[in-house]
């Protein structure tokens, strides 16, 4: 079995082209729409301890430009992701949620459009 930071340095080396792809993809979007597209969590299931899971580009039934929703991911990815819009007053952007269970908890990291990165932390349940 995997330990926790071989999971974690699996889904980061996965992640450094995601990102990659991703700030590209948006940023076109936003050119053409004055807008960040959203993703639905992918794959739908949780991935457990870096298992390479089926990633499905699922995009939000209000997304009113799904046709030019252009995110070409075909590889397997080790941990779940989804991609949120936001808006401030002053600000746009968007933030990619990256999640992994690993022994029964739940890790995340999370990255922005500014490249705002949160790095790994446990996600902690009330």
């Amino acid at each position: 079995m995997a330990t926790l930071k071989q999971v974690r340095d699996k889904a980061d080396a996965k992640l450094a082209d995601f990102w990659t792809l991703l700030q590209q993809k948006q940023d076109a979007y936003y050119t053409k729409r004055g807008k960040y597209f959203q993703l639905l969590i992918s794959p739908k299931t949780r991935v457990v301890e870096g298992v390479d899971s089926d990633f499905t580009v699922r995009k939000p039934s209000d997304e009113k430009f799904m046709v030019d929703v252009d995110f070409p991911w075909s590889e397997k990815v080790p941990f779940q992701i989804e991609v949120h819009e936001w808006v401030g007053k002053e600000d746009v952007g968007y933030t990619a949620h990256v999640y992994v269970e690993y022994s029964a908890k739940i890790y995340s990291r999370n990255r922005d459009s500014n490249q705002n990165d949160s790095g790994w932390f446990e996600v902690i349940k009330e």
